[in-house]
């Protein structure tokens, strides 16, 4: 009886066995066609998707694929897409910890891990529509939550589907990261948490910008210690020649071309951006050459109102934590046409450094000091050394801010690329021996101390004429006249101006501040003008 009951029971047992290898094998299976089937009726609306391979794993929650295609359908894409996979190769997919009961319940998905193998990507947008509609999808995915991604080779190309135009391509994107979380708000997938990256690098990114007026190219992008980035050759070039730039833009404006050897981001905090926050201990360049037009003859635009430092960083709608911002060994070129000028004038810097200090727009950081400091040295036409010193009280009065400076000993007719070709002045001769400014400025207005010591200057006036620009020989032997030629004049103690400008609100800070220094140079070399005192 025992033997009987025993031999019941293994074939009980036996046959339990079987059936689970049956059902899971049948399970399996069914998957697998649940897949192909949700592929073969248009997984991606208007488009095909091909796999050579799916395995499917029930004990570990998993699928994998390998070589997937996905190509346009011969019909076309629905437009409420609003866009169009052209051609994406992927070597291979690997999903691994599906929670099935979290997409049953909650509409959510959970997933452990998420491995991209090497892909390429061509991909079309459309122009936003708003006669696109969009269906209301009951079955639409509430949130989703990745807790590894690893993507190992992805080469991308994003175009303009209407012009075929390039928006963005990328080569190389390696990609190591963990908590993801995307939420649905709007029928738009947004990101609710941001990922701690463990590993991110980018061969080569290159990318239109601005409405096509500029591109940006990056050499190398990689994630270098945690919390570390570095970007090598970064180039933002204008797809427009220097005349046709802002004619295009239709108003007037800077022309800008960047090249820059390296760029280091250290201690960038990515959780602190869940709370609005941008911090980071420090940003620094090294090798940059920027050139910088702008053609005066093109109307400014209308109602441009430039603001002051510290209000675009007041202004800013998040909290800015940069403990330092160095750009190192930096060479800068700014040209200008004015209306009516034969050619455009120039200035240039060489050996440029600029270093901000303590950049927030919260004075509780840290509780350090609430003053932003800039500093900067350089070459002034390769000639002279020139010192600025920017500072503003962080948050509490945005509209007042210090400015000073020195510029050592040089020839003056250096300016002459600047003052020949937009204010028809030619300096003969003349030297700097210094010059040094004290000046304290808000929205309307700057006044300071200014200190121009000089000698032997002499100067031509000259006259446009159709074969070219003319000297003003007695107007020029009236100014020579009537101008100090030297400061201090014989035995007696230099002369120190008083600094004073109202501020043209259509034009930038920079403008302000030459045109403030600009005010005490002129105090200093024409006579009679009652802001003139004996230095004490």
């Amino acid at each position: 009886m025992k033997n009987k009951v025993l031999k019941i029971s293994l074939i009980i047992a036996g046959s339990l066995i079987v059936l689970f290898f049956l059902s899971w094998f049948l399970l399996q299976k069914i998957l697998r066609d649940e897949i192909n089937a949700k592929l073969d009726s248009g997984l991606i609306p208007g488009h095909k998707v091909k796999m050579d391979n799916i395995e499917t794993d029930l004990l570990s929650a998993s699928v994998t694929a390998s070589d997937i295609y996905i190509v346009p359908d011969e019909k076309p894409a629905e437009k409420m897409q609003g866009f169009r996979i052209d051609s994406c190769y992927i070597s291979s997919i690997s999903i691994k910890g599906i929670s099935a009961i979290r997409y049953l319940l909650f509409k959510s998905i959970s997933i452990g891990e998420l491995e991209i193998g090497k892909a390429y990507l061509k991909l079309s947008l459309s122009s936003p529509d708003s006669s696109i509609k969009k269906k209301d999808d009951k079955s639409r995915l509430k949130a989703a939550v990745l807790k590894k991604l690893k993507i190992d080779d992805l080469q991308l190309l994003l175009m303009e589907m209407n012009s075929e135009r390039e928006i963005l391509s990328v080569n190389r994107f390696h990609l190591q990261t963990k908590k993801i979380r995307l939420v649905s708000k709007n029928g738009k997938a947004v990101l609710s948490r941001y990922p701690h990256i463990e590993a991110f690098e980018i061969d080569t990114l290159s990318s239109v910008i601005s409405g096509g007026f500029y591109r940006i190219e990056i050499g190398q992008m990689l994630k270098k210690e945690d919390r570390n980035f570095e970007i090598n050759r970064l180039k933002l070039l204008p797809q427009y020649p220097r005349y046709t730039f802002a004619k295009k833009l239709g108003y007037q404006t800077d022309r800008i071309k960047l090249l820059l050897d390296r760029l280091m981001i250290r201690g960038f905090d990515f959780e602190k951006l869940e709370d609005n926050i941008l911090q980071c201990r420090s940003i620094e360049t090294n090798g940059m050459f920027a050139d910088f037009f702008r053609d005066k003859n093109i109307p400014r635009p209308p109602g441009h109102r430039p603001p002051l430092p510290q209000q675009t960083i007041t202004a800013l709608d998040f909290k800015l934590c940069i403990d330092s911002i160095s750009l190192n060994n930096n060479e800068v070129h700014y040209t200008e046409h004015m209306p009516g000028a034969a050619e455009a004038g120039f200035v240039f810097f060489r050996d440029l450094n600029v270093l901000a200090m303590n950049l927030t727009n919260d004075p509780d950081y840290f509780n350090r000091s609430s003053t932003v400091q800039a500093f900067a040295t350089g070459s002034v036409m390769g000639e002279s050394l020139a010192r600025i010193k920017i500072s503003f009280p962080a948050n509490k009065t945005p509209d007042t801010l210090f400015f000073s400076g020195q510029l050592e000993p040089m020839k003056l007719d250096h300016f002459n690329s600047m003052l020949e070709r937009n204010q028809e002045v030619r300096i003969n001769e003349g030297s700097l021996d210094k010059l040094s400014f004290e000046a304290r400025a808000n929205n309307d207005v700057a006044s300071g101390k200014l200190e121009f010591l000089y000698h032997d200057l002499n100067i031509t006036v000259m006259k446009k004429e159709e074969e070219g620009s003319k000297e003003r020989k007695f107007i020029s032997f009236l100014m020579n006249t009537i101008l100090r030629s030297n400061n201090p004049v014989g035995n007696k103690e230099p002369l120190v101006a008083e600094m004073s400008f109202e501020r043209d609100k259509e034009k930038s800070f920079i403008n302000y501040m030459w045109k403030t220094i600009l005010s005490g140079i002129t105090e200093t070399i024409t006579p009679g003008k009652k802001k003139l005192e004996r230095k004490e």
